[in-house]
């Protein structure tokens, strides 16, 4: 038997009591149906277009206060600060041979130095102090920046707490 268009074939399935009919609008609804589940999980996976805020990370200043040899389990009272004198120094989140990695890995500043880190990277990471010593970072995208503000000399270990092999100190002097 030769194919023959869609609305024969099921002709050939009528009862002659109107059920031919019942199934072709069944059917539609059912395409109708499918095609609005397709289109809903196409927008939900592709965005609306505009970028979701959660992604962003905004630049934070903070200021840490601590002792010059903090005990592991002490964490430091953070509190905003908006000095526009201090000095800033920059430690860039980078990938150099398949890993990624602060550079520089060891930074001495003096005290009331501002750092910025910036993600030259294709991941997100984390600034998180190894021993709760200064305010940790939320995650930090690509392009973004996390700004803390020493004011406090001592030795700050820290590390990405997405990529824990990556670790960095700073040492700020008097």
């Amino acid at each position: 038997m030769p194919f023959k268009p869609l609305h024969q074939a099921q002709a050939l399935h009528d009862d002659g009591h109107g059920s031919g009919g019942q199934q072709q609008r069944a059917g539609a609804r059912l395409l109708v149906l499918g095609m609005a589940v397709l289109v809903t999980l196409l927008v939900v996976a592709c965005g609306n277009g505009s970028s979701p805020t959660s992604s962003a990370v905004t630049p934070t200043v903070s200021s840490s206060q601590l002792t010059s040899s903090p005990p592991p389990t002490t964490t430091s009272q953070a509190t905003q600060s908006a000095s526009s004198t201090a000095t800033t120094v920059q430690v860039q989140i980078i990938e150099q041979n398949e890993r990624y990695q602060f550079s520089p890995q060891t930074l001495t500043i003096k005290k009331g130095t501002r750092v910025v880190w910036l993600n030259k990277s294709d991941a997100p990471h984390t600034v998180t102090s190894n021993n709760g010593a200064f305010s940790d970072s939320d995650t930090i995208g690509e392009g973004a920046t996390f700004t803390l503000l020493f004011t406090t000399a001592g030795t700050y270990q820290y590390h990405c707490s997405i990529h824990t092999y990556m670790t960095a100190t700073i040492i700020v002097t008097a």
